[in-house]
Protein backbone atom coordinates (compact mmCIF):
# COMPACT_ATOMS: atom_id res chain seq x y z
CA UNK A 1 0.00 0.00 0.00
CA UNK A 2 3.09 2.30 0.56
CA UNK A 3 4.78 1.44 -2.41
CA UNK A 4 1.17 2.06 -4.12
CA UNK A 5 1.58 5.68 -2.70
CA UNK A 6 4.38 6.49 -3.75
CA UNK A 7 4.21 5.91 -7.13
CA UNK A 8 0.29 7.51 -7.28
CA UNK A 9 2.47 10.67 -6.00
CA UNK A 10 5.24 10.21 -8.29
CA UNK A 11 2.44 9.87 -11.11
CA UNK A 12 0.63 13.24 -9.78
CA UNK A 13 4.20 14.96 -9.60
CA UNK A 14 4.89 14.03 -13.54
CA UNK A 15 1.48 14.46 -14.94
CA UNK A 16 1.37 18.26 -13.27
CA UNK A 17 5.55 18.45 -14.78
CA UNK A 18 3.93 17.47 -18.01
CA UNK A 19 1.45 20.01 -18.09
CA UNK A 20 3.56 22.66 -17.31
CA UNK A 21 5.15 22.06 -19.94
CA UNK A 22 2.63 21.57 -22.45
CA UNK A 23 1.90 25.26 -21.18
CA UNK A 24 5.28 26.87 -21.69
CA UNK A 25 5.30 25.08 -25.03
CA UNK A 26 2.07 26.73 -25.74
CA UNK A 27 3.48 30.17 -24.51
CA UNK A 28 6.10 29.75 -26.86
CA UNK A 29 4.29 28.79 -30.09
CA UNK A 30 1.68 31.85 -29.56
CA UNK A 31 4.98 33.88 -29.19
CA UNK A 32 6.48 32.47 -32.34
CA UNK A 33 2.90 32.92 -34.17
CA UNK A 34 3.26 36.61 -32.89
CA UNK A 35 6.63 37.24 -33.89
CA UNK A 36 5.98 35.67 -37.26
CA UNK A 37 2.81 37.98 -37.80
CA UNK A 38 4.13 40.94 -37.12
CA UNK A 39 7.64 40.37 -39.22
CA UNK A 40 4.73 39.14 -42.45
CA UNK A 41 2.70 42.61 -41.29
CA UNK A 42 6.54 44.38 -41.72
CA UNK A 43 7.66 42.85 -44.70
CA UNK A 44 4.03 44.24 -46.27
CA UNK A 45 5.02 47.62 -44.87
CA UNK A 46 8.18 47.83 -46.75
CA UNK A 47 6.95 46.08 -49.77
CA UNK A 48 4.07 48.82 -50.10
CA UNK A 49 6.85 52.10 -49.52
CA UNK A 50 8.65 49.91 -52.02
CA UNK A 51 11.85 47.90 -50.47
CA UNK A 52 12.16 45.26 -52.32
CA UNK A 53 13.98 43.45 -55.38
CA UNK A 54 13.11 45.19 -58.74
CA UNK A 55 10.51 47.99 -57.70
CA UNK A 56 12.42 50.04 -58.56
CA UNK A 57 11.84 51.79 -62.11
CA UNK A 58 13.58 54.12 -64.00
CA UNK A 59 11.65 56.13 -66.83
CA UNK A 60 12.74 58.34 -69.17
CA UNK A 61 10.52 61.17 -70.56
CA UNK A 62 10.99 61.96 -73.71
CA UNK A 63 14.66 61.99 -73.80
CA UNK A 64 14.53 65.79 -71.42
CA UNK A 65 14.31 63.99 -68.23
CA UNK A 66 15.35 60.56 -65.68
CA UNK A 67 13.24 59.74 -62.83
CA UNK A 68 13.12 56.68 -60.80
CA UNK A 69 10.17 55.93 -58.95
CA UNK A 70 8.88 52.90 -57.05
CA UNK A 71 6.50 50.10 -58.74
CA UNK A 72 4.23 50.19 -56.07
CA UNK A 73 3.27 54.25 -56.67
CA UNK A 74 3.28 53.68 -60.64
CA UNK A 75 0.21 50.61 -59.39
CA UNK A 76 -1.31 51.75 -57.03
CA UNK A 77 -4.32 52.99 -59.20
CA UNK A 78 -5.98 49.53 -59.56
CA UNK A 79 -7.57 48.84 -63.02
CA UNK A 80 -5.42 51.70 -64.75
CA UNK A 81 -3.31 51.39 -67.78
CA UNK A 82 0.18 52.79 -65.80
CA UNK A 83 -0.64 49.94 -63.17
CA UNK A 84 -0.54 47.18 -66.41
CA UNK A 85 2.17 48.29 -67.54
CA UNK A 86 4.08 48.55 -64.88
CA UNK A 87 2.99 45.33 -62.93
CA UNK A 88 5.60 42.77 -64.34
CA UNK A 89 3.03 41.57 -67.06
CA UNK A 90 4.43 43.67 -69.80
CA UNK A 91 7.65 44.24 -68.97
CA UNK A 92 8.79 43.01 -72.88
CA UNK A 93 6.10 45.49 -74.40
CA UNK A 94 7.58 48.30 -73.26
CA UNK A 95 10.35 50.66 -75.08
CA UNK A 96 13.55 51.48 -73.25
CA UNK A 97 16.88 53.93 -73.75
CA UNK A 98 20.08 52.90 -73.64
CA UNK A 99 20.53 53.10 -69.73
CA UNK A 100 17.85 50.92 -69.38
CA UNK A 101 14.63 53.42 -68.87
CA UNK A 102 11.17 53.26 -69.51
CA UNK A 103 10.69 55.71 -72.28
CA UNK A 104 7.54 57.93 -72.04
CA UNK A 105 6.35 60.24 -74.49
CA UNK A 106 4.96 62.75 -72.37
CA UNK A 107 6.97 65.79 -71.24
CA UNK A 108 8.33 66.69 -67.97
CA UNK A 109 6.31 69.49 -67.28
CA UNK A 110 3.55 67.01 -67.35
CA UNK A 111 5.12 63.69 -65.97
CA UNK A 112 6.40 65.27 -63.26
CA UNK A 113 3.39 66.36 -61.36
CA UNK A 114 1.66 63.36 -62.14
CA UNK A 115 4.84 61.83 -60.23
CA UNK A 116 4.31 63.68 -57.40
CA UNK A 117 0.91 63.28 -57.10
CA UNK A 118 1.16 59.66 -56.85
CA UNK A 119 3.57 59.04 -54.33
CA UNK A 120 1.87 61.96 -52.18
CA UNK A 121 -1.45 60.03 -52.90
CA UNK A 122 0.77 56.60 -51.65
CA UNK A 123 2.37 58.29 -48.45
CA UNK A 124 -0.90 60.44 -47.19
CA UNK A 125 -3.17 58.47 -44.57
CA UNK A 126 -6.08 56.93 -45.90
CA UNK A 127 -8.60 59.40 -44.60
CA UNK A 128 -6.33 62.32 -46.35
CA UNK A 129 -7.25 63.85 -49.70
CA UNK A 130 -5.47 63.82 -51.76
CA UNK A 131 -3.86 67.23 -53.40
CA UNK A 132 -4.80 68.60 -56.85
CA UNK A 133 -2.23 68.38 -59.49
CA UNK A 134 -0.26 71.11 -60.25
CA UNK A 135 0.99 71.90 -63.76
CA UNK A 136 0.66 74.73 -66.16
CA UNK A 137 -2.84 75.71 -67.68
CA UNK A 138 -0.78 75.96 -71.41
CA UNK A 139 -0.09 72.54 -70.84
CA UNK A 140 -3.91 71.24 -70.27
CA UNK A 141 -4.58 69.51 -73.27
CA UNK A 142 -1.57 67.26 -73.32
CA UNK A 143 -2.41 66.77 -69.53
CA UNK A 144 -5.80 65.59 -70.72
CA UNK A 145 -4.05 63.17 -73.28
CA UNK A 146 -2.50 61.90 -70.16
CA UNK A 147 -5.16 61.31 -68.07
CA UNK A 148 -6.73 59.30 -71.24
CA UNK A 149 -3.94 57.10 -72.10
CA UNK A 150 -3.10 55.63 -68.73
CA UNK A 151 -6.26 55.99 -67.67
CA UNK A 152 -6.10 58.18 -64.44
CA UNK A 153 -9.65 59.72 -64.88
CA UNK A 154 -10.02 59.87 -61.09
CA UNK A 155 -7.00 62.00 -60.54
CA UNK A 156 -8.54 65.13 -59.60
CA UNK A 157 -7.83 67.98 -62.22
CA UNK A 158 -5.94 70.98 -61.71
CA UNK A 159 -8.14 74.35 -60.01
CA UNK A 160 -8.55 76.46 -63.29
CA UNK A 161 -7.73 79.95 -63.21
CA UNK A 162 -10.02 82.52 -64.26
CA UNK A 163 -8.00 84.94 -66.60
CA UNK A 164 -9.07 88.06 -68.17
CA UNK A 165 -7.66 91.13 -70.38
CA UNK A 166 -7.06 94.81 -69.52
CA UNK A 167 -8.06 96.82 -66.69
CA UNK A 168 -11.45 95.59 -65.06
CA UNK A 169 -14.43 96.93 -62.45
CA UNK A 170 -16.56 96.14 -60.44
CA UNK A 171 -15.43 92.38 -60.31
CA UNK A 172 -16.80 89.79 -57.52
CA UNK A 173 -13.67 88.53 -55.28
CA UNK A 174 -15.64 85.45 -54.34
CA UNK A 175 -15.64 85.00 -58.38
CA UNK A 176 -12.44 84.92 -58.60
CA UNK A 177 -11.68 80.95 -59.33
CA UNK A 178 -8.00 79.65 -58.66
CA UNK A 179 -6.90 83.01 -56.88
CA UNK A 180 -5.56 83.63 -53.36
CA UNK A 181 -5.19 87.16 -51.50
CA UNK A 182 -1.39 87.38 -51.15
CA UNK A 183 -1.42 90.84 -49.85
CA UNK A 184 -3.56 93.81 -48.52
CA UNK A 185 -2.78 97.17 -47.28
CA UNK A 186 -4.47 100.57 -46.61
CA UNK A 187 -4.42 102.98 -49.05
CA UNK A 188 -2.21 105.11 -47.48
CA UNK A 189 0.87 102.37 -47.48
CA UNK A 190 3.24 103.01 -50.30
CA UNK A 191 4.12 100.63 -52.86
CA UNK A 192 7.32 99.22 -52.68
CA UNK A 193 9.44 96.21 -54.32
CA UNK A 194 8.63 94.56 -51.10
CA UNK A 195 4.96 94.42 -51.78
CA UNK A 196 5.86 92.33 -55.19
CA UNK A 197 8.55 89.54 -53.61
CA UNK A 198 6.20 86.58 -53.14
CA UNK A 199 7.31 84.03 -51.74
CA UNK A 200 7.03 80.31 -54.27
CA UNK A 201 6.02 83.00 -57.02
CA UNK A 202 8.20 82.70 -60.24
CA UNK A 203 9.05 85.78 -61.95
CA UNK A 204 6.93 84.66 -65.01
CA UNK A 205 3.34 84.41 -62.89
CA UNK A 206 0.54 86.27 -62.46
CA UNK A 207 -0.50 88.20 -60.71
CA UNK A 208 -3.91 90.56 -60.05
CA UNK A 209 -3.32 93.97 -58.39
CA UNK A 210 -6.59 95.78 -57.53
CA UNK A 211 -8.15 98.01 -55.38
CA UNK A 212 -11.48 98.08 -52.83
CA UNK A 213 -13.35 99.24 -49.97
CA UNK A 214 -12.71 97.81 -46.73
CA UNK A 215 -15.63 94.70 -45.52
CA UNK A 216 -16.53 94.43 -49.33
CA UNK A 217 -16.15 92.00 -51.80
CA UNK A 218 -15.87 93.57 -55.00
CA UNK A 219 -12.88 95.05 -56.64
CA UNK A 220 -13.06 98.72 -57.93
CA UNK A 221 -10.33 98.32 -60.62
CA UNK A 222 -8.18 95.52 -61.12
CA UNK A 223 -5.88 94.26 -63.99
CA UNK A 224 -3.78 90.70 -64.30
CA UNK A 225 0.08 91.02 -65.30
CA UNK A 226 3.33 89.30 -65.02
CA UNK A 227 5.35 89.51 -62.19
CA UNK A 228 8.39 90.74 -63.24
CA UNK A 229 6.57 92.92 -66.10
CA UNK A 230 4.83 94.78 -62.86
CA UNK A 231 8.01 95.05 -60.28
CA UNK A 232 10.66 96.01 -63.32
CA UNK A 233 12.40 99.15 -61.99
CA UNK A 234 13.59 100.56 -64.90
CA UNK A 235 10.95 103.35 -64.93
CA UNK A 236 9.76 102.38 -68.29
CA UNK A 237 5.88 101.79 -69.30
CA UNK A 238 5.67 98.13 -69.93
CA UNK A 239 3.03 96.44 -71.65
CA UNK A 240 1.57 93.31 -70.87
CA UNK A 241 -2.28 91.63 -71.44
CA UNK A 242 -3.36 94.75 -72.98
CA UNK A 243 -2.22 96.92 -70.33
CA UNK A 244 0.59 99.34 -69.73
CA UNK A 245 2.09 99.56 -66.61
CA UNK A 246 4.13 101.52 -64.64
CA UNK A 247 6.31 101.72 -61.27
CA UNK A 248 7.26 104.99 -60.62
CA UNK A 249 8.10 106.82 -57.18
CA UNK A 250 6.54 103.86 -55.40
CA UNK A 251 3.42 103.97 -57.26
CA UNK A 252 1.46 101.53 -59.37
CA UNK A 253 -0.32 102.87 -62.35
CA UNK A 254 -2.02 100.91 -65.23
CA UNK A 255 -3.88 101.58 -67.74
CA UNK A 256 -5.56 100.40 -71.30
CA UNK A 257 -3.68 103.62 -73.22
CA UNK A 258 -0.63 104.30 -72.81
CA UNK A 259 -1.25 107.49 -73.91
CA UNK A 260 -1.56 109.92 -70.03
CA UNK A 261 0.25 107.08 -68.11
CA UNK A 262 2.02 109.32 -65.89
CA UNK A 263 -0.99 111.80 -65.19
CA UNK A 264 -2.27 108.28 -63.52
CA UNK A 265 -0.26 109.72 -60.45
CA UNK A 266 -2.55 111.95 -59.37
CA UNK A 267 -5.97 109.47 -59.85
CA UNK A 268 -8.90 110.46 -57.51
CA UNK A 269 -11.27 107.91 -55.88
CA UNK A 270 -12.87 107.53 -59.23
CA UNK A 271 -9.62 105.26 -60.33
CA UNK A 272 -10.31 107.40 -63.78
CA UNK A 273 -8.62 109.45 -65.53
CA UNK A 274 -10.56 111.07 -68.40
CA UNK A 275 -11.18 110.03 -71.63
CA UNK A 276 -8.42 107.01 -70.28
CA UNK A 277 -8.94 103.44 -69.11
CA UNK A 278 -6.79 103.84 -66.40
CA UNK A 279 -6.21 103.23 -62.58
CA UNK A 280 -3.82 103.94 -59.86
CA UNK A 281 -2.90 101.03 -57.25
CA UNK A 282 -1.60 103.40 -54.80
CA UNK A 283 -2.64 107.14 -53.19
CA UNK A 284 -0.76 110.38 -52.31
CA UNK A 285 -1.37 112.03 -48.98
CA UNK A 286 -4.20 114.57 -50.36
CA UNK A 287 -6.09 111.36 -50.93
CA UNK A 288 -5.53 109.76 -47.69
CA UNK A 289 -8.93 110.03 -46.20
CA UNK A 290 -9.90 107.67 -49.10
CA UNK A 291 -11.55 104.47 -47.34
CA UNK A 292 -9.60 101.57 -49.72
CA UNK A 293 -7.46 99.12 -49.62
CA UNK A 294 -4.86 97.92 -52.39
CA UNK A 295 -4.35 94.19 -52.63
CA UNK A 296 -2.20 91.40 -54.86
CA UNK A 297 -3.99 88.28 -55.45
CA UNK A 298 -2.16 85.21 -56.61
CA UNK A 299 -2.67 81.47 -58.41
CA UNK A 300 -3.77 79.49 -55.46
CA UNK A 301 -0.99 76.26 -56.34
CA UNK A 302 1.42 79.40 -57.34
CA UNK A 303 1.84 78.17 -60.89
CA UNK A 304 3.84 79.49 -63.42
CA UNK A 305 1.46 80.08 -65.96
CA UNK A 306 1.53 81.41 -69.21
CA UNK A 307 -0.78 84.28 -70.10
Amino acid sequence: MVELQQCEEHIIQEKATLQHDRAKIEDDRQQIQKDREHLEAEKATMMSNGVGSNNLVGLNFRGEKTMVMKRSVLCQVEGSMLAAMFSGRYENNLDYDRDGNVYVGYPPSVMVPLMDWLTACQDAPTEAQCPHVDIPTCQQTIWDGVVKFFGLESVPAPPSLQMFNGVKRNLKISDLEGWHLALCKHCTELTTMADFSLPGISHDSPVLVGAKKPSEDRLLVAAIGRLDVIASQDNQDRHHNNVYWSLNDRVLAFCEEQVGISRLQNVDQSFVIAGHKGACWSFHSDTAALKFEKIIMVPKKHSSLAL
